[in-house]
C-alpha cells in the first residue's frame, strides 16, 4: 500500500483505522506511532481523532473537510488554522 492509497487515519480508542481508496485496515497504533511513520507535508492532524491526507482533499467547508471519498471530516477548531496553511503549501507543491 502506498502512503498515496491512505485517505485518513482514524483513531477509535486503541485501534488505528486505515482508509484507503479502496478499503479500510486496523492497526494497534498509538497516533505518535502513526506519525512517525508519515510526512508532515503530505498529512495533517485535524481533530484528535484524524490524521488526514492532504491530497484526498476535496474541499474545506466550515467547520468539516469533505474528503475524495465524501467523507466530511470534523476539524478541531484548533488545527483549523494549521490545515489551511498545509493545504495551500501542498497545492502550491503540486502546481
Amino acid at each position: 500500500m502506498s502512503c498515496d492509497d491512505i485517505v485518513y487515519f482514524e483513531k477509535k480508542g486503541r485501534q488505528a483505522v486505515i482508509h484507503t481508496i479502496s478499503e479500510n485496515f486496523k492497526a494497534n497504533m498509538t497516533t505518535e506511532e502513526i506519525w512517525k511513520q508519515l510526512d508532515d507535508k503530505v498529512f495533517a492532524h485535524i481533530h484528535v481523532s484524524y490524521i488526514i491526507n492532504l491530497g484526498h482533499i476535496r474541499a474545506i467547508d466550515g467547520d468539516e473537510v469533505v474528503m475524495d471519498n465524501e467523507e466530511r471530516l470534523l476539524i478541531a477548531r484548533s488545527h483549523k488554522q494549521n490545515l489551511k496553511e498545509k493545504h495551500m503549501e501542498f497545492v502550491r507543491r503540486m502546481v
